[in-house]
């Protein structure tokens, strides 16, 4: 599950290391990233530009509305990191963000399996087992 165990000896060290820090240090950046957030709104709107565009170049074209919405919040979601990132909120590399939202989103698509409607896509299987299973059924009329 985890690419990078940051120095731990196991995932479930790895896994405790991390809850805890998560207890003890649960929004403490969040104040400084907010204040940074409404002083350098100018970077902001770059840093979300330049994610989206990141994020939107491994769309295909053909990718239907509601991927186009998924992709829009990854990208959101990549901005986020950057900038705390940036203003050093994180210890994480630039860059890191962007790359880790692309993988998701790419992943997100492999495991929707469409990149079209995704109902639609679900009526068509149906439709398709449907007359797989009863197809030759003389009770179909």
């Amino acid at each position: 599950m985890f690419e990078d165990l940051y120095g731990a000896s196991s995932a479930e060290l790895f896994v405790r290391q991390l809850r805890e820090a998560a207890l003890n240090c649960y929004g403490s950046p969040l104040r400084s990233y907010l204040r940074l957030l409404v002083e350098d709104q100018s970077l902001a709107v770059r840093i979300i530009r330049s994610a989206r565009e990141s994020v939107g170049q491994t769309m295909p074209s053909e990718a239907a509305g509601e991927v186009r919405r998924a992709a829009d919040r990854f990208a959101l979601i990549a901005a986020a990191g950057e900038l705390a990132t940036q203003w050093g909120l994180t210890g994480w590399q630039a860059g890191e963000s962007i790359e880790a939202a692309n993988r998701c989103f790419t992943e997100w698509i492999d495991g929707r399996g469409t990149l079209g409607n995704s109902d639609v896509e679900a009526g068509i299987r149906q439709v398709r087992a449907f007359i797989g299973a009863h197809g030759t059924s003389p009770s179909i009329a």
